[in-house]
């Protein structure tokens, strides 16, 4: 910790040094490709807010029988949803070959990185 003091100073350490000891926080990034009526009901359903990244919202979990399924949690700082939710009967969305999540719930400071790099169709990512 001292070389990190050493670079930003004391009192600007301290306060990065609490940053990141703090939980992740959660933001919700729409799927761009998602029809207007279906990102309607997600609006609706999870309180979405904008946030001051592009794309991406605040958000409330609505009761259980609303929510989307949770697929893949294993990575604290992603959350991934299903397709569909029983009780919505959203329509199947399908990207080439593939069945496409409406939304992902992701840790805010990912969201930027992903926003700045304006990646396009063909881009190749490495994501670490």
């Amino acid at each position: 910790h001292s070389s990190h003091q050493g670079h930003f100073g004391r009192e600007r350490w301290e306060e990065l040094r609490v940053a990141l000891e703090r939980d992740h926080e959660h933001l919700c990034y729409v799927n761009p490709f998602l029809p207007a009526s279906e990102k309607e009901v997600i609006c609706e359903d999870y309180c979405l807010q904008p946030s001051c990244i592009p794309g991406a919202y605040d958000f409330c979990l609505p009761s259980t029988e609303r929510q989307f399924p949770v697929v893949d949690a294993s990575d604290e700082r992603h959350i991934f949803v299903g397709k569909l939710r029983e009780e919505r009967h959203e329509l199947e969305l399908r990207g080439p070959g593939e069945e496409i999540a409406p939304f992902a719930l992701s840790e805010g400071s990912s969201l930027v990185v992903s926003a700045a790099l304006q990646v396009e169709e063909g881009d190749t990512v490495l994501d670490a």
